[in-house]
């Protein structure tokens, strides 16, 4: 059920009205997940991780991190790796008091393992929501790439998109770009791109996901996608 949230508030009283006000939310339940989506995030492979460095090596990677973030991580990929993210303290602890038994994870946590399933294909995809892209490439089986962009135009998405796949060595004619999320009805988008690459798809969650009902929901992210299926 889709909730309206105000701009103005942080997140953590929005989730505190969204309780308050929608009889679902108000039940007891053996178990909630909490996605958060909009804070950046960094993969670390599971031999190179402990949790007494997960703050250390966070913020390696995001030096602007505060000490009113709380740094969380969550396996992916059967174990194969750790995601590492930040969460504001205030939501963390409000969370645990409203659901006991809350998991907080994060939007690329179910998207990583699904692309790294034991039967995945080479893929490169990029997955747009609100005004960021996020892109991973697997290839036989292993993670070589992800990151996530912050896009305003088509322009934004292009010039990422085609600085990672030079970066990789990918081939214009013979690779794959799997597009998914909110820009990909973007016709200029894929028209701007397919100058460049010429194998183009648009993720169909249907087919992708054809074993769950979820995959009929037109719109519907992929991280939920890929959550429900991975499941």
């Amino acid at each position: 059920m889709p909730y309206t949230v105000d701009p103005l508030l942080p997140i953590t009283a929005n989730l505190k009205h969204a309780c308050e006000e929608l009889d679902m939310l108000q039940y007891s339940y053996g178990k909630v997940q909490l996605m958060l989506a909009d804070v950046l995030a960094t993969l670390v492979p599971a031999e190179c991780f402990d949790d007494a460095s997960a703050r250390s090596l966070y913020v390696q990677n995001f030096p602007l991190t505060t000490s009113a973030q709380e740094v969380l991580s969550v396996a992916v990929a059967e174990g194969q790796h750790i995601l590492l993210f930040a969460a504001d303290k205030p939501l963390v602890r409000w969370a645990t008091r409203q659901f006991p038994d809350v998991e907080i994870t994060h939007s690329l946590a179910p998207i990583t393992t699904w692309m790294l399933a034991p039967d995945a294909k080479r893929r490169f995809v990029c997955n747009f929501h609100e005004k960021k892209m996020d892109v991973l490439f697997v290839d036989e089986g292993r993670l070589l790439f992800q990151n996530v962009f912050s896009v305003n135009s088509v322009s934004d998405a292009v010039y990422f998109v085609l600085g990672v796949w030079s970066s990789l060595s990918l081939s214009q004619e013979n690779d794959k770009l799997t597009l998914a999320g909110k820009s990909v009805d973007n016709r200029s988008l894929r028209a701007e791109l397919s100058r460049f690459i010429a194998n183009i798809e648009v993720l169909e969650p249907a087919s992708e996901f054809h074993a769950t009902e979820l995959a009929r929901i037109k719109g519907l992210p992929l991280d939920m996608q890929t959550l429900v299926s991975n499941d």
